[in-house]
């Protein structure tokens, strides 16, 4: 079943909100030079995700889809305020036990019901 996420720009406050709006915090000792916390961006370099960049004014309409089984719920999650917050529209829509790209497997029902928001959202946005 899915359960539809809607969010003020306004609120919020999550903890985690602090690896969108500031810098991710140093990794744990014992951590190697390699790790991505240890990394920083050149400031010629493109963003790593979106995450890591601004949200350029204009932003087109966003449909985000997630399972709360997928290793890329949290982002998706993050992604989804960030965009709030800059005034985009963005829809979340998480179902439940799914995973990372579970729309992939059309007998699901859940996949079903995915492509039907996603298809509903096109029509929203694109006449």
């Amino acid at each position: 079943m899915m359960q539809k996420a809607q969010a003020s720009a306004a609120k919020g406050g999550l903890a985690s909100a602090r690896l969108v709006e500031g810098s991710p915090e140093p990794p744990p000792p014992g951590v190697g030079k390699d790790h991505p916390g240890n990394l920083t961006r050149k400031p010629d370099e493109p963003p790593a995700t979106a995450l890591d960049g601004d949200i350029p004014k204009g932003y087109p309409p966003a449909f985000l889809l997630s399972g709360t089984r997928d290793m890329c719920l949290s982002q998706t999650v993050l992604l989804h305020r960030k965009l709030l917050r800059a005034e985009v529209e963005a829809d979340l829509n998480v179902f439940e036990g799914m995973w990372h790209f579970f729309w992939e497997e059309p007998s699901l029902p859940e996949s079903r019901e995915a492509m039907t928001a996603l298809a509903t959202f096109f029509n929203r946005h694109l006449q």
